[in-house]
């Protein structure tokens, strides 16, 4: 039986992986690079990834970036998504989680202040029981960790948990948690992997959510 849903934040609830990219696309073309975009892939739905923009950028332009440069690139991304709407059905799975009870959690790699302040921009941070951020777990996604204290704050086990995610590494932690995943891809990972996931669908105003919910409880009853 479900009795909660887990939602990421990133590319799911809000489309803040694209305005990461442009921040960072900015800073290399003003240092007379282009961003290798499958590199900035393999960073989406992560953090501490082999791929860092900040190590790469200095080591293409000959000098490290500085913390004024680097401070200034995540105030770049902050007045880019500064304006940002939630992503389209979003609100409508939080409502039809209210109605029937459901419990109702965030599990993201990015920082709690990145996450706070976004859902609190937003208007729906009284909406989520529970918010863990990658200050809460050990390790970044695809390592379960996040979802694991999310389960714990709920105070339910992973089989009784939906997890919403739009990234191949965000699906294997839910999956490693033993939580079912519906998956939402987004521009920048339509191209991944997604086998694992119990569900895909092109955007979450485009199912009912009881119906969603009601059929994967059927699926995997």
């Amino acid at each position: 039986m479900i009795n909660a849903i887990v939602f990421d934040l990133d590319g799911l609830i809000v489309d803040t992986e694209r305005t990461s990219l442009e921040s960072w696309e900015e800073a290399y073309r003003q240092a007379g690079f282009e961003l290798p975009l499958d590199l900035w892939q393999t960073t989406i739905g992560t953090w501490g990834a082999a791929f860092d923009p900040v190590v790469d950028l200095g080591q293409r332009r000959g000098r490290p970036l500085s913390a004024e440069e680097i401070a200034a690139r995540r105030d770049r991304e902050w007045e880019l998504a500064a304006e940002l709407p939630m992503m389209p059905g979003v609100a409508e799975h939080l409502d039809a989680a209210r109605s029937l009870g459901l419990s109702v959690g965030l599990a993201s790699s990015s920082s709690r202040r990145w996450v706070r302040g976004q859902i609190e921009r937003l208007g729906i941070a009284e909406r989520f029981e529970c918010v863990c951020t990658r200050d809460d777990a050990p390790q970044a996604k695809p390592d379960p960790s996040v979802y694991f204290r999310t389960l714990l704050c709920l105070g339910v086990d992973g089989t009784e948990a939906i997890a919403y995610e739009d990234s191949n590494f965000g699906l294997q932690a839910a999956k490693g948690a033993g939580l079912r995943c519906v998956v939402v891809p987004g521009p920048l990972t339509a191209s991944s992997d997604f086998s694992l996931a119990d569900v895909i669908v092109p955007s979450l105003a485009d199912v009912d959510p009881q119906t969603l919910w009601n059929f994967i409880d059927a699926e995997y009853a």
